[in-house]
């Protein structure tokens, strides 16, 4: 009897080593992958940016293999050396769930999160929009028309 639990625990000891072994490491995690959506987008090198009209509008993205993820660094008013700014989340906001900065606000729920832009009279407007769920990130770029150049 003795033996057959010592080869059981062994047996154990081996399963529960190589179930670990099976494990994503840090940074390797699968993409996010976001249901098809239809946004009209321009490309800038390698990256896609989606055109939002000076009179505003909402985005909506949902993830079909992560849940529970948040912000990260949402970014506004790109500088004339093409950075962008840090806008700080808001701080009664512990989870990292919505950001507003006057004239974009975004809101992350279980799986989705949308952006919504108000009407822009003033200049050309950006947003970089980072959402993530650990050590798995994904960028979402906006450029906002003004509707000064649309007269």
């Amino acid at each position: 009897m003795l033996r057959y639990s010592f080869h059981f625990l062994l047996s154990l000891l081996v399963l529960a080593v190589v179930a670990g072994c099976n494990d994503d490491p840090d940074g390797l995690w699968t993409p996010m992958k976001w249901e098809r959506y239809s946004y009209p987008t321009i490309a800038e090198g390698q990256n896609r940016i989606i055109t939002v009209s000076g009179e505003g509008g909402t985005y909506v993205f949902r993830c079909k293999n992560y849940s529970g993820f948040w912000f990260s660094s949402p970014s506004f008013a790109e500088t004339e050396s093409g950075e962008f700014k840090l806008f700080p989340l808001k701080y009664e906001d512990a989870e990292f769930k919505c950001f507003d900065n006057g004239w974009c606000e975004a809101v992350a729920d279980a799986d989705s999160f949308e952006v919504t832009f108000q009407r822009n009279t003033g200049d050309v407007r950006s947003a970089l929009v980072v959402v993530t769920g650990g050590d798995v990130f994904d960028t979402f770029r906006f450029r906002q028309a003004s509707l000064q150049a649309q007269r």
